[in-house]
């Protein structure tokens, strides 16, 4: 960025108040004093007490990538503790694809441009199930973006489906998955091309993780989430997945639900009571919608 000119904007440093810092880049220009067009984004460092905090960047405008001597290599946005270990960068990164960030989101889809994280006892967002990495969501269903460490493992987190497909488009395999005790914990791991191959079960009272064969698989298919768990589509965690990777580097993959059609909400197994239904409502909603355009598979009675 270059702020020299008198049209190349400003930078902004503030305290809205006494527990957030916000970094503002206002109508900000590029190197070597260039000010057509101009990029307008901030940040924002908010504490929450103990030692943690959020890290929030917020893009309102996105129009150039790349400075007079960057090689044509275009901008890198997020954190880096330092480490080479905890460290994340937003997708599209070094990629003319950065500009997407004002059209996308890790929060909801109604919030285009808002991109959030949570520091938590030190650990950055996918280091624990309780502070898993968010998705993009996409049509096909949720893209995740991140770095991974050979053997070291990553939480995910989409939102509803009696199932999901993971497919990695780029990066290396996964070797290991270890999944959430919902139901009656048992799962099938499906792979092939076609997810008709059957690899395994997985009965989480006994071992939650599942380890494909030598040199990993590129795509994988967990079913077995019964209808009467309605995960919470407003659950930050409804279902966080811990994946291992056989390799290092940046991994980008899709989970895509695996959504059942349910035609009457009536027809959701008993019990269920008036708050767990009201609650469900934006879940049965966004489920419909998502059946539209996904994979449906319909239960036999």
């Amino acid at each position: 960025m270059d702020t020299r000119c008198t049209t190349c904007g400003a930078v902004y440093v503030g305290t809205p108040n006494a527990d957030t810092v916000a970094v503002t880049w206002n109508n900000v220009g590029y190197y070597n004093r260039h000010s057509n067009p101009t990029n307008n984004f901030q940040l924002l460092l908010r504490n929450q007490g103990l030692g943690n905090f959020d890290i929030e960047f917020r893009y309102d405008r996105l129009q150039w990538t790349t400075g007079d001597v960057s090689g044509g290599i275009a901008a890198q946005a997020g954190f880096d503790a330092g480490d080479l270990t905890n460290f994340f960068t937003l997708p599209g990164s070094r990629t003319a694809a950065v500009l997407d960030l004002d059209n996308t989101s890790n929060v909801s889809p109604d919030t285009p441009g808002l991109w959030s994280f949570a520091i938590r006892s030190g650990a950055v967002p996918g280091s624990t199930p309780d502070n898993p990495l968010m998705p993009v969501v996409v049509d096909e269903g949720f893209n995740f973006n991140f770095n991974v460490v050979l053997n070291q493992r990553r939480f995910i987190d989409p939102i509803i489906a009696i199932g999901y497909d993971y497919i990695i488009n780029s990066g290396p395999n996964f070797i290991s998955v270890t999944l959430p005790d919902i139901g009656d914990g048992i799962y099938n791991i499906l792979g092939g091309a076609l997810f008709d191959v059957i690899l395994g079960t997985v009965d989480v009272s006994l071992n939650d993780t599942f380890t494909f064969a030598s040199g990993g698989v590129n795509r994988f298919r967990v079913l077995g989430i019964e209808t009467s768990a309605m995960l919470d589509p407003n659950n930050p965690t409804a279902f966080v997945t811990g994946l291992t990777f056989n390799g290092t580097g940046n991994v980008n993959l899709n989970m895509n639900p695996v959504t059942l059609n349910i035609p009457d909400p009536q027809n959701i197994p008993e019990p269920v009571t008036l708050s767990f239904l009201g609650a469900g409502l934006a879940g049965i909603t966004f489920m419909r919608r998502q059946a539209q355009r996904k994979e449906t598979f319909k239960l036999a009675a």
